[in-house]
């Protein structure tokens, strides 16, 4: 499944890939309040399936306030399912340096590659300890 920009002014790209029972959401370009919309929809479309979510955000080129809580009201969301969302920023990327500033790193759980969060995931251990 895969989701892109809706028209031509969208800068953001969503493409969604499932496997083995964890869904990796690939964010690239800008999350900000005209593109937030489209992350929603899509991960509270994936919280229903009630699998691992793991939002990829190490080619996210900006993201603002708007794009920073779309993040946590999907967070919440997927717990009160009883589902996991977690987070890949590489350590020199703007999303790795605003979940430290804004503090979202200690309501996330962050890794610095899909593949530890794949792997996190999988073995049950998504959240914070």
């Amino acid at each position: 499944m895969a989701a892109g920009a809706s028209d031509d002014e969208s800068l953001l790209s969503i493409d969604v890939e499932q496997v083995d029972g964890v869904a990796t959401v690939h964010v690239t370009g800008e999350l900000d309040v005209a593109s937030k919309g489209e992350l929603r929809r899509t991960l509270a479309e994936l919280a229903l399936g009630v699998v691992p979510i793991v939002v990829d955000l190490s080619e996210l080129d900006f993201i603002d306030s708007a794009g920073l809580g779309t993040l946590v009201n999907a967070h919440k969301r997927v717990r009160l399912l009883q589902g996991a969302l977690v987070a890949v920023c590489p350590p020199q990327s703007r999303a790795s340096h605003l979940m430290r500033v804004t503090g979202l790193n200690r309501v996330f759980r962050v890794f610095d590659t899909v593949e530890q969060a794949v792997a996190a995931v999988r073995d049950g251990r998504p959240e914070r300890s």
